[in-house]
Formats: structure tokens, C-alpha cells, sequence
């Protein structure tokens, strides 16, 4: 597929240069673009080799103390470009041994009251980590206590506190499956079910982060053949719609005329109409579940989270 090449030259480009943001981006904040780039180069191994051992090399760069990643900084920041660069690396085939974050984890714990699950987006995130983060560790109890945590805010549709816009709440779902996934942990299908109906009642929203979200959720329709017809009718006219954000680069752009300009709150880019390492790792992600669920042989392969 041609448009498939076009990624590839584009991600060749992107190494030869050490891993900016975009080939108009700044070399500035670079861990969260080497992470995801080592999940790009295992959607497309088939197609080309990369450097493994460079991205690995530069994500070690933010190694601190040996106990966690450090580029941009804030607690939170760094609990998820942790787990960003872990993933990245055992998608590459590395063991980086395991991450000491136990600090920004402390009791109470920050996300787990009301007002943090006013939006799911961010407190299903860090459910999310917590249960990376412990498996990696082989504290088990420590996730079934945060399985049975979560349970208080779990509706037929989702978990909120109070109930959120329908991209919110989608975008949580997928986070708190990111987590299940991470953990191997298989949730009730008929409680999925109910999760599932929701989704397929939407369309997804605009922007890269939507867009796979939608389509992560989406896809368990297919692990479980429910409503399976419906949900390869959504994810076909979900592949088309990915193409409108490639450029002619070659990569995608965030936004469809446009990269993201900033990352944790940090300038990467000046926002321009070309292809960017975070809407090519999100559309790329996307495009590599699609391909494996409905079967296009595209040669993806679908990267851990």
C-alpha cells in the first residue's frame, strides 16, 4: 500500500534526525517522541528496519537514578512518560528492568475521589499506570484492591463520577482497558456489552487521541464477535477518515491541518500542516488494530501500550 511507503520514508526521515517531533519541530523534550517511535518502528517492522539500539540509547538518556524517566517535569508528567518509555522499550524487545515510582503513588492516592472522576479521561489514565506500573513489580494485591476501587465509579456506559461529554467518556473507557490490557485482566463481557452499546451509538471525535480511543474501545466488539457487523462498518469508515490527516510528508499531523504544538505543556512543534511523531504514532496505532480486525493484511503489528 502507497500510502503505507509514505509512513516509512517519513519515519526513516524522522530517525536520521534524531527523533524530533516533526521534520519542523524543535529538538527539545524528546523522550515522549523516542517512546513513541519505538512503538512506530514495531508497527512496521515488516517493512523496515530501525535503529533499535539508538532509540533505546536515547530513551535511557532520561533515565534518573535508575528508578524513573525524567524529561519533562511534574509528577504526573513523569508517571506517564515512565510508562510511555517502558512500553516503548519492551516493544522493542528490552527488559529495562523495573521502575521504582512507588513515591508518586502514596495513600490517599491523588485520583481517586470524586472530583478526579468528574473526567475519566485523566483519572482512568492513572488507574491505568498504577496497574502497569504494579504488575510490572508483581504486586498483585495492590492491583485487585484498585480492580475493586474502581468498581464505585462504574456505570452500564463507563466509570465517571458525574457524567462526562461522550468523547470524555469514551477516552476514559479506553484508559481504564489500556490498564485491563496491561494486567491481562478480562472484564464481564455482559458489563462490556453495556460499554460497547454506548460506543457504537457514537462516532469518534476529531484529533488523533479520539480517534484511537474510539477505535481501541471499538475494537473488543471484534474480540467478542458483539455487534460485529456494526463495528466493521465503523471502523471501515473510521480508515478512511484516517487518510484525511496524512500529509505529503508522509506522517500524519495531530489535527488534520496541523501538528500538535505542544506536549505536556511543552512547545514541540510550530503547529504546522505536516506529519508529527504523535498523530503518526496515534493514526499508526490505529491503523494496525484496524488492520488486524478486519483482517487487510497490511503487515501491522499491533504495539503493547
Amino acid at each position: 500500500m502507497e500510502k503505507v511507503k509514505n509512513i516509512v520514508k517519513w519515519l526513516k526521515k524522522i530517525e536520521e534526525e534524531d527523533y524530533p517531533w516533526s521534520l519542523e519541530g524543535y529538538h527539545d523534550w524528546k523522550l515522549g517522541a523516542a517512546s513513541i517511535f519505538a512503538k512506530l518502528a514495531t508497527i512496521y517492522q515488516n517493512h523496515e528496519t530501525f535503529d533499535k539500539e539508538g532509540i533505546k540509547n536515547h530513551i535511557m538518556k532520561y533515565k534518573h537514578n535508575d528508578e524513573y524517566f525524567v524529561c519533562v517535569p511534574g509528577d504526573k508528567n513523569i508517571i506517564a512518560e515512565t510508562r510511555q518509555a517502558m512500553s516503548g522499550l519492551y516493544n522493542l524487545g528490552y527488559d529495562v528492568g523495573n521502575c521504582n515510582v512507588s513515591k508518586f503513588f502514596q495513600e490517599p492516592l491523588f485520583f481517586m475521589n470524586d472530583r478526579s472522576w468528574s473526567n475519566p479521561w485523566d483519572a482512568g489514565a492513572q488507574v491505568s499506570h498504577y496497574l502497569f506500573f504494579h504488575h510490572h513489580t508483581g504486586q498483585k494485591e495492590k492491583n485487585n484492591e484498585m480492580l475493586n476501587k474502581i468498581e464505585r465509579y462504574r456505570h452500564s456506559d463507563g466509570w465517571y463520577s458525574y457524567k462526562p461529554s461522550p468523547n470524555v467518556l469514551i477516552n476514559g473507557i479506553m484508559k481504564i482497558f489500556t490498564g485491563f490490557d496491561a494486567i491481562d485482566h478480562k472484564m464481564d463481557e455482559d458489563r462490556l456489552r453495556g460499554m460497547l452499546d454506548y460506543v457504537l451509538a457514537t462516532h469518534a471525535s476529531h484529533g488523533g487521541c479520539n480517534v484511537y480511543d474510539y477505535v481501541y474501545v471499538l475494537a473488543k466488539c471484534m474480540e467478542i464477535d458483539y455487534r460485529a457487523k456494526e463495528a466493521t462498518k465503523q471502523l471501515k469508515s473510521t480508515l478512511v477518515d484516517i487518510f484525511n490527516y496524512q500529509h505529503k510528508d508522509g506522517g500524519f499531523s495531530y489535527h488534520k491541518n496541523s501538528t500538535q504544538i505542544a506536549y505536556y505543556g511543552q512547545k514541540i512543534t510550530p503547529g504546522s500542516a505536516c506529519g508529527g511523531i504523535h498523530g503518526t504514532g496515534l493514526f499508526s496505532m490505529t491503523l494496525a488494530i484496524i488492520d488486524k480486525a478486519l483482517k487487510l493484511d497490511l503487515g501491522l503489528e499491533v504495539p503493547a501500550t
